[in-house]
Order: structure tokens, then C-alpha cells, then sequence
């Protein structure tokens, strides 16, 4: 497997948004991403936003 060396050696600087967060890749089902897609289009949140609350709702329900 070919290593993914980033071609730019210059520290990164993060936004006070993004600095305290971390990326995650999930695979999910083509339907589910497509209702994910349609309720993100109809409303002011970003799928950040829904997988945020999503996750944040399960592992409050789980004692998490």
C-alpha cells in the first residue's frame, strides 16, 4: 500500500472550530445516506451536525 505523504510540510493551522476536533470515516448504507443527504438539504444543519447529535444522543442513551 502507498503511503499518503502529504506534499506540503507546513504545519497545519485549524480554525477554533476544527482544532479540538477529530475526522472519523464511516461506511453507511446507500439509502440511509441518501435520507441523511435529504434532511441536511432541507434544513440549516451539515451532516456534522446530524452525526454529532446522532452520536451524542446514543452514548447519553447508553450511559456513555
Amino acid at each position: 500500500m502507498a503511503s499518503r505523504a502529504r506534499k506540503n510540510t507546513t504545519p497545519r493551522t485549524w480554525t477554533q472550530e476544527t482544532a479540538f476536533t477529530k475526522r472519523i470515516a464511516a461506511r453507511i448504507p446507500l439509502d440511509l445516506n441518501a435520507r441523511l443527504k435529504d434532511h441536511v438539504e432541507s434544513t440549516a444543519l451539515t451532516v456534522t451536525d446530524v452525526v454529532i447529535i446522532a452520536l451524542q444522543e446514543y452514548m447519553e442513551k447508553r450511559g456513555l
